[in-house]
């Protein structure tokens, strides 16, 4: 490796295609006026949507858990015997079946201008998919652990939380993540969150040192005079070899005034975070060690052309399975849609790259630059690397080569935000997963309020805690459970 690379980030995004977000920037595999999909309900197809194109907030939420995503690859859903195979050659012929009119809007690219410019600044990756075809939950684990240890579609509703324990609710692995094999090799490593409960502390063994306020968990909050992304990568000490940044999720919003570019909320809010994060990046006394991947987690419904390829299965347990609300088999032997990526280093040059990228390259290049890790999965271990990608052999270090500061669109104005789903129904998928979280978080305190002794023995931990069975019963217990730990963490540090 040429380029002496130290420091990896990677600020993932939620639910966006890359036709959908980026397929009209020039010199890609992109979107061309011919391409349609059938709409049923027209008795004809429906054309890709350029003009007026793609609007900074969605009118519609395309569906997108398994079987969805599955009716969009092959224009159906799965059969009533499906049994999770996945040889057949997708269609990519229903995403107006799945998801109506909107899925097929595209973005011009003057709506977007942060994403497009350093995608035209730096190195597009036009062949980037998420791990598998379903929703954030799996492929964002595939992130952590080059698995979704067999999940296939979001979290499971909690009908009660009485009962539970931690281990109950969060989702372990058969391999371990990347956070346990840097801790294994003492390399330090940082999430910087814009939620209070990031997704992450899904994942086993997170809670109980986010809740202590690890060094290893710290807010991106760009408003923030003394933001702690900002302060910490400005100081000389800075020392985390990789870096994953989660967004605002907003979840007491509905997504709505989160910047994850989620179709709930706002994409031109997302590119005020993309903006703020790479600015403090390329203004940072890190720059010329790192790199920057700029990704979405899955497509959230919107329209791809390009066929997802076959891929090794991970080859590991699914512990994971049974967690799912409808768990739905699958061979794992097929990529996701594929989505927008951007790969920022003063290392790369500008121009476009077309080889096949998934999630588990991001754990597949963490392998490369610090060897002593190993992989996790057959997947990870089979995945393109991004090291070969940094064939500059010097440094961006000039505002023409790399840009200082970026020009963004302002969010329009928003007023008050209603809850899009009944309050009355039973939790959606994304709070259904961060009720567990919630939960998660409920049980960590309790436990470290408990004598010493008791507090060694977590399985054992239970907690009889009110039942939760509707949207409003979920939103009002994580909001209590986020007050909570408001309180805990605060007088812990006056102690």
């Amino acid at each position: 490796m040429s380029a002496p690379i130290k420091h990896v980030f990677v600020l993932m995004l939620e639910n966006r295609s890359f036709d959908h977000l980026l397929g009209y920037l020039p010199h890609v595999n992109g979107v061309t006026k011919d391409m349609s999909n059938p709409n049923p309900s027209a008795n004809g197809p429906h054309p890709v949507l350029a003009n007026p194109g793609a609007t900074d907030r969605a009118e519609a939420d395309p569906k997108h858990e398994f079987k969805d995503v599955w009716t969009q690859l092959y224009g159906k859903p799965p059969v009533a015997n499906f049994t999770g195979g996945s040889a057949a050659l997708p269609t990519m012929d229903g995403f107006v079946a799945s998801g109506g009119p909107e899925a097929m809007a595209c973005f011009k690219l003057s709506a977007v201008p942060v994403l497009a410019l350093l995608a035209q600044s730096f190195l597009v990756l036009d062949c980037w998919h998420a791990s598998m075809p379903g929703p954030t939950w799996p492929n964002r684990f595939f992130v952590h652990a080059g698995s979704s240890g067999g999940l296939t579609n979001s979290p499971s509703p909690l009908a009660s939380l009485e009962g539970v324990t931690i281990a109950d609710l969060s989702f372990g692995f058969s391999n371990g993540t990347i956070y346990d094999r840097l801790d294994d090799q003492r390399l330090p490593w940082r999430v910087f969150h814009g939620d209070a409960m990031p997704q992450v502390l899904a994942v086993k063994r997170h809670v109980m040192p986010f809740i202590a306020c690890s060094k290893n968990f710290a807010s991106i909050t760009p408003s923030d005079p003394n933001d702690p992304f900002a302060t910490q990568l400005n100081a000389r000490t800075y020392d985390a070899a990789y870096t994953f940044i989660e967004p605002d999720y907003n979840i007491a919003t509905n997504m709505y005034f989160g910047n994850s570019q989620h179709p709930r909320g706002s994409v031109s809010k997302g590119e005020m975070l993309i903006k703020y994060v790479y600015e403090t990046l390329r203004n940072s006394r890190v720059w010329e060690e790192s790199l920057l991947l700029i990704t979405y987690d899955e497509h959230g419904g919107f329209f791809d052309h390009v066929v997802p390829q076959r891929c090794p299965a991970p080859g590991d347990v699914p512990l994971n399975y049974d967690r799912a609300e409808k768990p739905c088999p699958f061979d794992f032997r097929r990529y996701g849609v594929r989505v927008p990526a951007v790969l920022v280093s003063p290392f790369v040059d500008a121009g476009v790259n077309s080889g096949l990228f998934d999630h588990t390259s991001i754990l597949k290049t963490l392998t490369e630059i610090f060897p002593s890790i190993g992989s996790l999965t057959k997947r990870d271990e089979a995945a393109s690397s991004l090291l070969p990608l940094l064939e500059r052999p010097k440094a961006r270090l000039t505002d023409a080569e790399a840009p200082m500061k970026l020009i963004a669109s302002s969010p329009p104005p928003v007023t008050a935000a209603p809850l899009t789903l009944d309050p009355n129904d039973p939790p959606d998928a994304t709070l259904a997963g961060f009720t567990r979280i919630a939960a998660s978080l409920d049980i960590g305190m309790s436990h470290l309020q408990l004598p010493r002794p008791t507090a060694l023995v977590l399985e054992d931990i239970r907690l009889p805690v009110q039942s939760v069975r509707t949207a409003q019963e979920s939103l009002d217990y994580i909001q209590q459970v986020l007050k909570r730990l408001r309180t805990y963490q605060t007088s812990t540090a006056m102690h």
